[in-house]
């Protein structure tokens, strides 16, 4: 018995951001909701803070899409965007998520490596509609068997459900996946809980940056630092 069992595992399923890609900044974060806000004249503050209480709702697809967020948040503050502002926000929202986008270090040799090996890949991502749409245009998805994305499921981590789902999907039972995460939404113990052996990326930098991660600080369980320790570790015991 090594740190991962010998069962012989059969799929590797993906958190997307800050696993995949790079950890957004608070910061960055914090320039977007400013320059949406000013594009309708609210104080943006204010902004931030009623936009981000609707993001459970956003991650599990209330609003069909960003437009429709945007409208309802700016009605709170009974200011109604013409169809120039709604455009506007669009594209200052859909450029950022554009950037955030891009592989972490590693990312894209560790998942050609891991489909040439004969593993099913998967991902699972509590993603906003806008994230969804452009998914499709980043390097990602020729890799991928098979992405589960919160809100087109209506399901968020860490539910069992969106794991099932994504277990269905590529024809494997929970205990023959191995799950990466950086820890967002409790991922790693709802796949633990599913039966996967969960990784929990641990990027130093980021950590340095205090960027908040829900299961981050607490994990007990298996950590990599780099993606590019992930494939000899699984197939260390994958033989």
């Amino acid at each position: 018995m090594g740190i991962i069992d010998s069962l012989n595992f059969k799929a590797i399923i993906f958190d997307l951001f800050g696993t995949l890609t790079p950890a957004v900044s608070i910061n960055s974060m914090n320039r977007l909701m400013e320059k949406m806000a000013r594009n309708v004249a609210i104080d943006p503050k204010k902004f931030r803070l009623k936009w981000f209480s609707i993001s459970t709702d956003r991650i599990l697809g209330v609003y069909k899409n960003f437009d429709e967020a945007y409208i309802y948040v700016c009605s709170l503050f009974g200011i109604y965007p013409d169809a120039n502002q709604i455009e506007q926000a669009k594209q200052i929202r859909f450029s950022h998520v554009q950037d955030s986008l891009y592989p972490r270090e590693g990312a894209l040799e560790i998942l050609h490596s891991l489909k040439k090996e004969g593993l099913k890949i998967g991902l699972i991502s509590d993603a906003f509609p806008e994230q969804v749409i452009l998914w499709s245009e980043s390097p990602f998805p020729k890799f991928f068997d098979t992405v589960v994305f919160s809100c087109v499921e209506k399901v968020k981590k860490p539910s069992s459900k969106i794991y099932r789902i994504a277990c269905e999907r590529l024809s494997v039972c929970a205990n023959q996946c191995i799950y990466v995460g950086d820890g967002g939404s409790n991922e790693l113990s709802g796949a633990s809980q599913m039966g996967m052996k969960a990784i929990l990326l641990e990027d130093i930098k980021e950590k340095i940056q205090n960027i908040y991660r829900a299961e981050g600080e607490q994990w007990n369980g298996l950590k990599i630092s780099q993606l590019c320790h992930l494939k000899k570790l699984i197939m260390k015991y994958n033989q």
